[in-house]
């Protein structure tokens, strides 16, 4: 079963591009672009959906690497195989510490425009699926990666239990960045590595499934011809999603500099909406726009 459906804070869908917002809606007495707020948001939306996308590939490449056996037996046995190792229970774990980093950046969210933290009794469901879901499931995580994802979560608690408002932004993003880069550094390995992995297999599968059809139809140009158009579309949609893998891995090594910058700055003293703190918004969102069309074009 899957215990978190969706964000602590549902109203605000916005993962990748949150931490931006958060910090340019957040400026008190100063003037703000609301255009630019307002892009900011389109992008978030779109961008919210992108990693549960990834972690339903898992299954999804599995299976469309089974395609090509060669025997339809095999072909039967290897989708069972696909079924158990990447099933729906599977999926929603590995999903768990995205879910924990989105209620995470939208509590950010919700302080930076001005609204009070209310505690959620999803999030009781949330700590139930890192600590007896995830810490348990064959999704690899070590002992620092859980304790990280339980740190942002006791953050979460704490901030809806004492109403937390807009002045302890800054304490919030100074407190928990060491516990949020570990779990963007854990987010990067299942789509870096796990994920990635998952795509090569396929791809060589892809490719000795077609070598052999062109040897095959060496004496027949035309069916040689067909057999290679079919191979290079095959290979242009895996090749968009190997691209994806790497612009979404760039989009949290992204957003993993920009907190730590930020924090650096707010330890220093830095006003929430100081030009430094607006330069590094405005610098990061230009890299981050094109690496999100990127990951969308790909699911």
């Amino acid at each position: 079963m899957n215990l978190v459906k969706k964000p602590i804070y549902p109203g605000k869908s916005a993962l990748i591009l949150s931490l931006p917002i958060v910090l340019l809606v957040g400026g008190c007495g100063r003037s703000v672009d609301l255009s630019t707020i307002q892009n900011f948001a389109i992008l978030s939306n779109q961008a919210a959906g992108q990693f549960p996308k990834i972690a339903a590939d898992f299954h999804d490449s599995c299976v469309r690497a089974s395609q090509f056996s060669d025997a339809l037996a095999d072909r039967v046995e290897e989708e069972r195989e696909c079924d158990r190792l990447f099933d729906q229970e599977y999926e929603n774990k590995l999903n768990t510490l995205h879910d924990v980093l989105v209620s995470y950046l939208q509590l950010l969210s919700k302080l930076a425009t001005g609204e009070t933290a209310n505690f959620d009794p999803q999030l009781n469901d949330l700590t139930f699926a890192v600590n007896s879901g995830l810490a348990q499931s064959r999704i690899p995580t070590t002992p620092e990666q859980i304790k990280a994802a339980n740190g942002l979560l006791k953050f979460l608690f704490r901030a809806g239990t004492e109403r937390y408002q807009q002045k302890k932004l800054k304490i919030a993003i100074e407190t928990t960045n060491g516990d949020l880069k570990i779990v963007i550094e854990t987010l990067k390995i299942f789509v870096n590595s796990d994920y990635a992995r998952l795509l090569r297999t396929e791809e060589d599968v892809i490719n000795l499934y077609y070598s052999k059809k062109l040897a095959q139809a060496k004496n027949d140009p035309a069916l040689a011809l067909a057999v290679d158009r079919e191979w290079r579309e095959i290979k242009a949609a895996l090749r968009t999603r190997k691209e994806a893998v790497q612009s979404y891995t760039e989009i949290l090594i992204q957003i993993a500099q920009a907190h730590d910058q930020l924090a650096q700055l707010y330890a220093e003293g830095e006003a929430l909406d100081s030009p430094a703190v607006l330069q590094i918004l405005a610098r990061y969102a230009h890299t981050l726009i094109p690496l999100l069309e990127d990951v969308r074009k790909a699911f």
